[in-house]
């Protein structure tokens, strides 16, 4: 696939965005939709426009086919911790929580103080048993935002349902 089409994804996904930023959401998946139809199944060059491209297929809930292209994203620029991220959050919606615990860590560990990484990383552990390593990445997000209320109230609602009242 020649360099055109790599950019026409990308300036097709920056058209749906601002779409969406401006509340029409209806617009903006238009946009995606046309993408999917348009692209899917062929292979797609460049790091940027997989990228894209994986997050127009996660968007509109193609997950399994969202997966494909950020993993090609990740062998364009294996070091990104935005599309390790996005992988995680696609395997954790497919149902392989070690697999996205996994990704969430890698993301975690180049860029540790992004409040996104941490919570989902602790949200996912927490999840998967080991409450008490969730909870202190969640608490690593909570001293970089302490007024969040996401996480405030991600962490009364997990503290309540270990019967910890002091906490909660």
């Amino acid at each position: 696939m020649d360099d055109g089409i790599a950019q026409g994804i990308l300036r097709l996904c920056k058209i749906a965005q601002g779409y969406i930023d401006q509340g029409n959401l209806e617009q903006g998946v238009a946009i995606y939709r046309y993408i999917i139809v348009k692209y899917v199944g062929k292979d797609i060059e460049g790091e940027e426009a997989n990228a894209c491209f994986a997050r127009v297929l996660s968007t509109c809930g193609r997950d399994d086919l969202a997966e494909r292209y950020v993993k090609r994203a990740i062998t364009y620029n294996p070091d990104n911790p935005c599309y390790h991220h996005m992988l995680g959050i696609i395997c954790n919606s497919n149902g392989q929580y070690e697999k996205a615990i996994e990704e969430f860590e890698l993301a975690a560990h180049e860029e540790p103080d992004n409040v996104s990484y941490l919570t989902d990383l602790g949200a996912n552990i927490y999840h998967r048993g080991n409450k008490k390593l969730g909870l202190e990445y969640i608490h690593k997000a909570l001293n970089l935002t302490p007024t969040n209320r996401d996480l405030l109230t991600g962490l009364a609602m997990a503290y309540l349902s270990l019967g910890d009242m002091t906490r909660a």
